[in-house]
């Protein structure tokens, strides 16, 4: 039981975070969409969102499971680069 409230624990903890980056996202987005009208910035921003989205498809069911998460991490940490999270 208390290995389920720990398992529970960080996988809230971890989607807490992802909210947390996506909501950043949708800022910088109206920012440089609505305010700055900075096209270069949300080239930038729009290309790591759709290499975050294709890392869940890439492989074709021939990767890992572990490998498939790798390129979904790597992918979603560089959209936190772009909206500087941590």
């Amino acid at each position: 039981m208390n290995n389920e409230i720990e398992k529970f624990s960080g996988e809230l903890a971890k989607l807490r975070k992802e909210n947390e980056v996506f909501h950043q996202v949708f800022h910088h987005i109206n920012l440089h969409a609505s305010i700055t009208m900075n096209t270069e910035k949300m080239q930038e921003i729009i290309g790591a969102i759709c290499n975050w989205s294709y890392a869940h498809r890439v492989g074709n069911g021939e990767l890992s499971d572990e490998e498939q998460q790798a390129r979904v991490d790597c992918a979603f940490d560089r959209i936190k680069q772009i909206v500087r999270v941590e």
